[in-house]
């Protein structure tokens, strides 16, 4: 069943099976209500990825050829001179 709590001044929707992180203590746990929250256990937080700007992100890594993706390109087996 979903939740609704006040929030902000608004009633907000918490669909079931939303995943939240929630500080103990916090004014959102108490809004919320902890008996409507299910604890997950600890774990360690992942770190935050390094923000590229997506131009040098392209020129850093071109794009290659289906020729280059595949390998070298096959000759037809004849010997070069």
């Amino acid at each position: 069943m979903d939740t609704t709590f006040a929030w902000d001044g608004a009633t907000q929707r918490l669909a079931r099976g939303t995943v939240l992180d929630v500080p103990p203590g916090s004014a959102l746990l108490a809004a919320i209500g902890p008996r409507n929250l299910v604890p997950l256990g600890a774990t360690t937080p992942l770190p935050e990825p390094p923000v590229t700007d997506a131009a040098t992100e392209a020129q850093a890594a071109p794009r290659r050829t289906r020729a280059a993706r595949n390998g070298a390109a096959k000759d037809d087996g004849g010997e070069v001179t």
